[in-house]
C-alpha cells in the first residue's frame, strides 16, 4: 500500500477532507507519479554504477597487489632454486674433499714409515736417507714397493 493509498483511506474512514491532505499526489511520491518514478529510478542506477565503479577500482587496485606479491613469490622461489644450486654444489665440493682425504687416509695407513702430507698434498718421509736422495722402502697394501724421490713428492691423485 502506498502513501496515496493510506491517505485515501485515512481520509474515508474519518469522514471528511484533514487539513494539508488533497486527492491529487504530491510532487516527490514515487509511487504515485510516473514522472518522478523515472527519476528515482535513474537516481538509484546512477547510485548503483557509481557503487560499481568503486568496486571495480578496488579489485583493480587488490589485482596490482596480487601481482605484485605472485612477482616476490617468484623472486623468492628463484632465490631459493639459486641456493639450493650453491648448496648442492658446495655439499659435491665437499664430498669430493672428503673423498680425497680419505683417499690420502688410506694410502698414508699402508705406509710403514711415518709419512707427513704438506697442505699442497706432498708426501714427505723423515728418514734421513730419503732427504739425502736414497731410496726409502716402504711397505704398502699390496706388498713391498720401491718409491722415489719424485714418486714419493707427487700428488697421489
Amino acid at each position: 500500500m502506498g502513501k496515496a493509498d493510506k491517505r485515501q483511506a485515512k481520509l474515508s474512514f474519518s469522514g471528511g477532507e484533514k487539513r494539508g491532505a488533497t486527492s491529487e499526489p504530491r510532487p516527490g511520491d514515487a509511487d504515485t507519479e510516473e514522472g518522478s518514478s523515472e527519476i528515482s529510478v535513474r537516481g538509484m542506477f546512477m547510485e548503483l554504477k557509481t557503487s560499481l565503479a568503486g568496486i571495480d577500482a578496488k579489485l583493480d587496485h587488490v589485482t596490482e597487489r596480487l601481482d605484485r606479491i605472485r612477482a616476490r613469490v617468484d623472486d623468492h622461489d628463484a632465490r631459493f632454486e639459486t641456493l639450493e644450486t650453491r648448496t648442492s654444489d658446495i655439499e659435491d665440493a665437499r664430498s669430493g674433499d672428503r673423498e680425497q682425504i680419505a683417499q690420502m687416509e688410506r694410502l698414508m695407513e699402508g705406509l710403514k714409515c711415518a709419512v707427513t702430507v704438506t697442505p699442497a698434498g706432498r708426501l714427505l718421509c723423515p728418514r734421513p736417507a730419503f732427504k739425502d736422495g736414497g731410496r726409502c722402502r716402504r711397505k704398502f697394501r699390496g706388498g713391498e714397493t720401491d718409491v722415489g724421490h719424485e714418486e714419493a713428492y707427487a700428488s697421489p691423485w
